[in-house]
């Protein structure tokens, strides 16, 4: 209960002191219209009045919860029905509104993921098929302060921060997927030692722009938040045991190198961001079933279109090497060679297609992102998601959303080369990895503005990269709510 009520209070203790700019005496704003549990934005309402006030002065409190059941149907490691759970607890405070300092803001938030390692003990996937998965503790994840200057033109983050919130993300339409590679590309997540769900990382971020449509960011991070669960890459790097259980282990380390980021994005014809994100919660509070915001006339087709370019600075152990030496073959070095600094490439794509007449956001959308990584020094050569994302396909159904997703992640060749050389000098069979593809399809029913269900499909082939496990077909619903 100490770490619980711990945990609590670095959430909540924003938003404790934010309430302490309203006024004794002032009363509760009430709605002109009362509003019924179906029509409001979240489960919990608007608290008197008090959530708004509160809105009003600068202080968001985001509260939500995903529970995701799922059922392991066929092939993987073994059948079963397993349990995600995702609590999340957050504070946005905008410090002009609170507290009058211009171009201000904080951010908290922490959460507590539950339930079992379905992708270790069921399925064997390299991908990784649920986005919430992650060991059950109560963790403090991203805490930083930003200053914006020149009208929001130039922004400077600081604090804990993530790679996955503002770096090679699909903005408007990865959110709907249960699937991992449609949040971080696959080959990074499982390469690099990164700040990425579920651990956040000390670092800077800068960002210029827009100017036109064009926007240039960069950020600097820790170079590994949890060497215990990302191990250090270099050759004959000591196992650790350190796990940073609960996110508040900060330790800047020369001996595990930094991670430098920058990107350039381009992006046109934008919806507003809350009718845009596949995530909507109905912000403009419409009824269920009321038609969506009227276009703007001027607005051709949305896109946005980005690249980007990682360097991580520790060094990294040929994977040859480093492959001999896992699978336990006398062929492996004394010491493996040293690759040095590890780097990526990677592309964004995100693009309308058409659009419903008289809708601003209901349409058809393509998207894409895709990695490349020197195969010398990693496992992943590269790694390609992309589908169709398809919103309001329903008649009357206009804050639903349906989607399909495939992602390809591609062994390198010298993986494979250093599994045969060692089959071949110990007379052993072991499978010779290749690559591992999923595919997700995805439905989001918007039940209320706080209430949506996802009932969604994964068939996996070859998990693991190999034929050791069977294709596996997954099932589940996934249920969110904003409280």
């Amino acid at each position: 209960m100490r770490r619980v009520a711990s945990s609590l209070a670095i959430i909540l203790g924003p938003l404790l002191l934010s309430g302490a700019g309203l006024r004794a005496g002032d009363a509760p704003v009430l709605n002109p219209r009362m509003q019924s549990l179906w029509e409001q934005e979240y489960a919990t309402g608007d608290w008197g009045g008090l959530r708004t006030q509160l809105s009003d002065r600068g202080v968001v409190f985001n509260f939500t919860y995903a529970a995701d059941p799922i059922g392991v149907v066929s092939g993987g490691i073994k059948r079963g029905v397993l349990y995600n759970g995702f609590l999340d607890l957050g504070t946005d405070i905008d410090l002009e509104k609170l507290v009058g300092w211009k171009g201000g803001h904080f951010h908290v938030n922490g959460f507590y993921p539950h339930g079992e390692n379905g992708s270790a003990n069921y399925v064997g996937d390299i991908g990784t098929f649920s986005n919430i998965e992650a060991y059950d503790t109560y963790r403090l994840y991203e805490l930083w302060v930003e200053q914006t200057f020149f009208e929001d033109r130039f922004s400077l983050r600081a604090g804990q921060i993530t790679f996955d919130s503002e770096f090679a993300v699909l903005d408007a339409y990865g959110g709907l997927f249960v699937q991992s590679g449609f949040g971080v590309p696959g080959a990074l997540s499982a390469n690099l030692p990164m700040p990425i769900f579920p651990n956040a990382a000390p670092g800077l971020r800068v960002r210029l722009g827009p100017v036109g449509g064009f926007a240039i960011q960069a950020a600097v991070f820790d170079g590994n938040p949890v060497p215990g669960l990302t191990p250090d890459p270099s050759p004959n790097a000591a196992v650790s045991t350190e796990f940073n259980r609960h996110g508040t282990h900060w330790a800047l380390r020369p001996a595990e190198g930094a991670l430098f980021v920058g990107e350039m994005s381009y992006r046109f014809n934008q919806v507003p961001e809350e009718e845009a994100s596949a995530t909507h919660t109905a912000a403009d509070a419409r009824a269920p079933g009321a038609p969506a915001a009227p276009v703007v006339p001027q607005r051709g087709l949305a896109g946005s279109y980005e690249a980007g370019f990682l360097r991580h600075t520790d060094d990294f152990a040929d994977i040859y090497d480093a492959t001999l030496s896992a699978v336990g073959s006398s062929l492996a070095p004394a010491t493996a060679r040293n690759r040095g600094a590890n780097y990526a490439l990677y592309l964004n794509i995100e693009q309308e297609i058409c659009r419903e007449a008289g809708c601003a956001t209901q349409g058809l959308g393509a998207f894409a992102h895709a990695v490349w990584m020197p195969p010398d020094r990693n496992f992943l050569a590269f790694s390609i998601e992309g589908g169709l994302h398809w919103r309001g396909a329903i008649p009357g159904r206009d804050d639903d959303a349906i989607a399909l997703g495939a992602e390809f992640l591609k062994i390198s060749d010298r993986v494979a080369s250093a599994v045969r050389d060692a089959n071949r000098r110990e007379h052993t069979s072991l499978s010779v990895p290749d690559f591992e593809a999923t595919i997700e399809l995805v439905y989001r029913y918007q039940a209320a503005p706080w209430l949506s269900i996802q009932p969604h499909a994964q068939y996996v082939l070859q998990p693991g990269g190999t034929k050791d496990y069977g294709n596996a077909f997954i099932l589940g619903v996934r249920t969110n709510i904003a409280f």
